[in-house]
């Protein structure tokens, strides 16, 4: 049995790609994207979401232009060795690397529209945390760890309510590992009502109902966004080039962990089902909040291509794909100045 669990388990010997020649290349196309974004993205943080209970509050220490694009910087920095923590807990890749940290760092300071900040990279920053909480017990969690999870997703929540939308797919992985029970199902929809009750409980204090009526209305606010402009389909075909290999690739790695542990599995079957859900929600709320969850669909497959560069071989095919895939971003920069 261990035989057979090394060999189709077990990552095949050679060259890693988060070999030092590696590495710096993508960080450069990082900070390139980055300092293009500084130089001509042309929005301050969107004040359209002020009336949320803490968004408000963040917009107002970042006023300065300067401020808000370091913010901006940290906050995708962090976000993205929380994402290197995740796959620490999800167990996908057991050899040392850097390519979940490096990937989610490349799709995201490529795209313009997440600098300065945004609510969703905040929010980010909650749903990272629990989603690690949630993946890191190999034993069913108790109903009190399930409120604990549950309350950083509301809690995120109050900076971009959107992120509620995430809480099913909480329940499907509850589902998926075996424990959705009556009580972690309650426990989870219990920990969402208390953290927007005291928010209820605040606007009847003032007198203010805003912080209430505001975000149900956003969380309502579907809506398709196929225009024929060219800014529009230019963000589609980006999000096309990017999803379409992700499910090429998501079933090469499905055939990769066939024969391994039944965790495993269960793991990425968890992350191929996220990226799927974030991008239909992508699909859903395109015409408003498209960069907002794009950030989000960014996560799964910043991860599912780690998997997928991880278990092959160092060879020339592999290398001459990297570099041509940094190479594609590194365009995506350039046509974005010249489209918005």
């Amino acid at each position: 049995m261990s035989y057979t669990y090394r060999q189709t388990y077990e990552p095949p010997s050679g060259r890693s790609l988060s070999q030092w020649h590696i590495v710096p290349a993508t960080l450069v196309v990082c900070a390139t994207g980055l300092l293009l974004g500084y130089r001509y993205s042309a929005d301050h943080p969107a004040a359209g979401a002020a009336a949320m209970p803490l968004w408000g509050f963040l917009l107002g220490l970042m006023t300065d232009w300067g401020v808000a694009h370091i913010a901006g910087i940290l906050i995708l920095v962090i976000t993205a060795l929380l994402q290197q923590r995740i796959n620490y807990h999800a167990t996908l890749i057991r050899t040392s690397t850097k390519q979940p940290f490096l990937f989610f760092l490349l799709l995201c300071s490529t795209h313009m529209g997440f600098l300065p900040v945004t609510p969703a990279s905040v929010a980010m920053l909650f749903f990272i945390p629990a989603l690690s909480a949630f993946l890191k017990s190999e034993e069913p969690p108790e109903s009190a760890r399930v409120f604990n999870t549950t309350a950083l997703i509301a809690a995120g929540s109050l900076i971009w309510i959107h992120l509620l939308w995430f809480v099913p797919l909480f329940w499907y992985g509850m589902y998926k590992f075996g424990f959705l029970g009556a009580k972690n199902l309650l426990a989870s929809v219990v920990s969402v009502a208390t953290v927007w009750t005291l928010v209820a409980g605040w606007c009847y204090w003032v007198q203010d109902y805003t912080a209430l009526t505001v975000p149900a209305a956003q969380l309502a606010d579907a809506g398709i966004s196929f225009s024929q402009d060219l800014t529009s389909r230019f963000r589609w075909m980006c999000v096309a080039g990017i999803f379409l290999p992700t499910l090429f690739l998501s079933t090469y790695v499905r055939l990769q962990f066939f024969l391994g542990p039944l965790r495993v599995r269960k793991m990425f079957s968890f992350f191929f089902a996220f990226a799927l859900y974030a991008f239909v929600l992508l699909v859903c709320f395109g015409k408003h909040y498209f960069t907002d969850f794009l950030y989000f669909f960014y996560m799964p497959v910043s991860l599912l291509l780690a998997v997928y560069f991880a278990h092959r071989q160092g060879g020339i095919i592999t290398f001459l794909m990297y570099y041509g895939f940094l190479i594609m971003m590194f365009f995506f920069v350039l046509v974005q100045i010249w489209v918005v």
